[in-house]
């Protein structure tokens, strides 16, 4: 995949897909957590990032309020990862309970 014409970029795809990288945190965190690590799991998430991590932050939410976001837009492979492994990327998304984006890029 290329974000900009002619220049590769990481599996993110130049920071298109990072909000996929946020639930995957917030999935390994719910799911296997580590006992000695004091994080409330239970009391819900909240996403914050400037710039392109403010994007992020607000693409999380569309995830969490919107199961359609991404849909039917070719944007199939977003879907995919979303669903994958019985939706548990759209799973950790419901656990957002609070978004602060600062100054998100677009």
């Amino acid at each position: 995949h290329f974000s900009v014409s002619k220049l590769p970029f990481s599996a993110c795809l130049g920071g298109k897909a990072a909000f996929l990288e946020a639930l995957k945190i917030i999935d390994a965190w719910s799911t296997s957590a580590p006992p000695n690590v004091p994080i409330n799991m239970s009391a819900g998430v909240t996403v914050m990032g400037h710039s392109t991590g403010g994007r992020v932050a607000l693409m999380v939410a569309a995830v969490k309020d919107d199961p359609m976001y991404l849909s039917g837009m070719g944007f199939s492979w977003y879907n995919e990862q979303l669903d994958a492994n019985g939706g548990a990327l759209r799973k950790a998304a419901g656990r957002v309970v609070a978004v602060v984006p600062l100054h998100p890029d677009n």
